[in-house]
């Protein structure tokens, strides 16, 4: 007679997905490796030389002129500091910034859904930049942008959770540094307000609770143009 299996407890299930997640992270990092061999395109080589005017001691938008802010350009700059004056230095910043991001991904599905879930968002992430894209879409603004903005939406659930005006606040900051690398990204300053709003019910019903005010709370207690009083008229 076979003896029953013991279930596994909590703590090693945990650490056996740990385990997994290590291993097919490693594996999606293998996957996005060969995008280090690929050569510049119009929009890197724009980048590089804005860098390359910054390391002679120029200014941009006067001694160099594009429509990009200025972010990337400093990106290209630190990368060529850091891994050497080649096309591989801003591929290789890429890489990291890509693996980071999918590490965040994890952590933001964790939170949300299950670790599963965490691992299966950040493999997609990587594999659809790996597998969706050529040598044209790598090391873009918008490649480099998606790490402060997982930072951001990390963040966003953390504010929301503790109710706090710091973690609210640094969701922005992150944003913004999303904006500084590119314009478009201003979009994502939503986050900032849903880690506000998400509490309007408690401050609603209870001013006292919390620190965190929100702006549908401030709007459901500021008094109405028609009633000085405050009171609401028919």
């Amino acid at each position: 007679m076979l003896a029953e299996q013991k279930p596994r407890s909590p703590g090693h299930r945990r650490l056996s997905g740990i385990g997994l997640g290590i291993l097919v992270f490693i594996a999606a990092a293998l996957l996005v490796a060969p995008m280090l061999a690929y050569p510049f395109g119009r929009d890197q080589g724009t980048f590089a030389c804005g860098a390359d005017v910054l390391r002679r001691g120029g200014v941009l938008y006067r001694d160099f002129w594009d429509l990009k802010p200025p972010g990337i350009y400093y990106l290209y700059l630190w990368s060529f500091a850091a891994f050497g004056h080649s096309m591989l230095a801003p591929r290789l910043l890429d890489l990291l910034f890509s693996l980071a991001t999918a590490a965040g991904l994890v952590l933001m599905g964790s939170r949300l859904a299950s670790l599963g879930a965490g691992i299966a968002a950040g493999i997609l992430f990587l594999c659809r930049y790996a597998l969706g894209f050529g040598y044209w879409a790598g090391a873009q603004a918008d490649a480099f942008a998606s790490l402060p903005l997982t930072a951001a939406g990390l963040t966003m659930l953390a504010a929301e959770h503790r109710r706090s005006w710091p973690l609210a606040a640094l969701c922005g900051v992150l944003i913004g540094l999303a904006i500084v690398i590119k314009f478009t990204l201003g979009i994502f300053f939503l986050l900032p307000m849903i880690a506000l709003a998400v509490s309007r019910d408690e401050r609603v019903t209870d001013r006292g609770r919390g620190p965190l005010p929100t702006f549908s709370g401030a709007w459901a207690s500021w008094p109405s143009p028609s009633s000085p009083s405050g009171e609401a008229t028919p």
